[in-house]
């Protein structure tokens, strides 16, 4: 069983992914703006788009499952091995993130997204070091 500290950060990752995943749902069906996105690369073309804000989604939802697992809510005691290298899988990603936000330039993803993947990267360390 998680101690609190995982539980409490994987708790709040649960919510920021979930509201991620709704965020990529709707630049997909373009409610967002996609030029906000990625950099504004995904602005060429709707196929492009498409294939960026899926692969954006799938990955959102598989660092949900990772997170979700390394709460206790699924998989008990199943995979625990695998789930907690996974974890520290989804903590480097999240530390790219981080450098790709500030890399782009000022706008929306270094001013928004930048310090919000701080938070991630670091609630996703939390959870990766977690007993």
């Amino acid at each position: 069983m998680p101690d609190r500290a995982t539980k409490a950060a994987a708790n709040i990752l649960i919510g920021i992914l979930g509201l991620l995943g709704v965020f990529h749902v709707l630049v997909i069906v373009g409610v967002v703006p996609s030029d906000i996105v990625m950099g504004g690369q995904a602005d060429t073309s709707l196929a492009q788009l498409l294939a960026l804000e899926l692969t954006a989604l799938g990955t959102t939802i598989l660092f949900m499952v990772i997170t979700v697992a390394r709460a206790g809510y699924i998989l008990k005691g199943l995979l625990p091995r695998f789930i907690r290298v996974a974890a520290w899988f989804m903590f480097a990603y999240f530390v790219l993130n981080i450098a790709g936000n500030f890399i782009g330039g000022p706008g929306l993803e270094m001013f928004v997204f930048g310090p919000l993947s701080i938070v991630i990267a670091m609630l996703a360390l939390i959870v990766a070091r977690g007993k």
